[in-house]
């Protein structure tokens, strides 16, 4: 639940979107739905499909790597994935500073 506001900001800060308007609903929705769906594991298939879709939709993440994670994203394994097509890492200060 920690990391999933984080790495919504560092994508919408890609896309030249990040706004604290932008980014209310996505706390909201992190502290509610996405939140609930996590603490009930796989027992709502339904609710964690439509989770990992949000998270996707959210994240700008490839929807396997998420799916993949069961929608608890990793900073780490969120650096590596997020620009692995580039041959780089991103920075865990700043997720949009890479090398």
């Amino acid at each position: 639940m920690l990391t999933l506001p984080s790495i919504a900001a560092a994508h919408l800060e890609r896309e030249d979107k990040l706004t604290a308007q932008a980014m209310q609903p996505i706390i909201d929705y992190t502290r509610t739905t996405y939140a609930t769906t996590l603490m009930e594991g796989r027992s709502e298939p339904a609710a964690t499909a439509a989770m990992i879709r949000k998270a996707t939709e959210l994240t700008g993440l490839d929807p396997t790597f998420v799916k993949r994670s069961g929608g608890r994203l990793d900073t780490q394994a969120y650096l590596r994935d997020v620009y692995r097509a580039e041959g780089k890492l991103g920075s865990r200060y700043d997720s949009n500073v890479t090398a």
